[in-house]
């Protein structure tokens, strides 16, 4: 157990223990690119530079970029040596990189006009608010499992199908001022959760708001993390509620389970996954269009 600690807001409490992120995590600057209206990276959820620590090749999902696939911006920054992108994979963008789509699992199509959104990460939050359960692509190949955590039926549906009853389930906030709404905050964890490392923080969970029981599964803390990833954190823009989050890693033989396999196992929980599609030129010249 970690000692306890004073912080200025209260009583001595304990002290915060961290664990590994989901998916690594980007730099500051890969993350404000995605919200800055201004930025023709904006709500792209597959850049990363050097600065980047993302699980896998060091890039995000299929990010890497040929000489020839790269547009004329981003192969610019791939050959600049000033730039935070020199010869990284991650010098993608609208343009020219990998596209998220929101898909059915069960294999039927997706009725878009029934989602305020802006894009297809903006509907899958959407959906998650609503109570789904959504598959997100991770750079560890194995999906991301998301769901409202304020929704205590649906978190156990997701215990029962991971075989996980007992243990902690993380928790990603879209803010601190969601967090704090479920998580009591002092100097240490802020500083720790604004690390760009994003680590989990295991905080107490004696917010104005309640955790349902399925979440806390009685403890008095639990793990919060902010959105370390651009594609975590579009699909939380507009998230009121913390968000569970999870590797759809079964605890039976068989292992993870990526977003592309829609069928079996990983349908039985999710109705709905982001998938990672191919970038727009390559979709054009399969189609025998320019």
């Amino acid at each position: 157990m970690s000692p306890a600690t004073t912080d200025a807001a209260g009583p001595a409490v304990s002290a915060s223990r961290w664990a590994a992120p989901l998916d690594g995590w980007a730099c500051d600057a890969c993350l404000a690119e995605v919200i800055d209206p201004f930025s023709r990276r904006y709500r792209y959820p597959f850049g990363s530079c050097g600065r980047c620590q993302i699980e896998g090749d060091g890039g995000p999902p299929e990010s890497g970029r040929g000489a020839g696939l790269r547009c004329g911006d981003c192969e610019a920054e791939h050959r600049d040596p000033a730039s935070r992108r020199h010869r990284h994979p991650g010098a993608a963008c609208h343009a020219c990189g990998p596209r998220a789509r929101l898909v059915r699992l069960d294999g039927r199509a997706v009725s878009f006009e029934q989602h305020s959104m802006l894009d297809d990460l903006d509907a899958a939050g959407s959906l998650i608010a609503k109570g789904e359960i959504v598959a997100l692509p991770a750079a560890s190949g194995v999906a991301l499992l998301a769901c409202d955590a304020t929704r205590g039926e649906v978190v156990a549906r997701l215990r029962a199908w991971l075989g996980e009853p007992l243990r902690p389930v993380p928790l990603v906030a879209r803010d601190l001022g969601v967090l704090r709404r479920y998580a009591r905050l002092g100097p240490l964890e802020q500083a720790a959760l604004r690390d760009p490392r994003a680590p989990f923080a295991v905080l107490e969970t004696q917010g104005r708001e309640p955790l349902p029981r399925a979440v806390t599964v009685g403890l008095p803390t639990a793990p919060f993390a902010l959105p370390a990833t651009p594609l975590q954190l579009l699909a939380l823009r507009r998230a009121a509620r913390p968000v569970v989050m999870v590797r759809a890693t079964l605890a039976a033989p068989g292992g993870g389970l990526g977003p592309e396999q829609a069928g079996g196992a990983l349908a039985a929980i999710a109705a709905y996954a982001i998938r990672v599609a191919p970038p727009l030129a390559l979709s054009r010249r399969a189609a025998g269009g320019r």
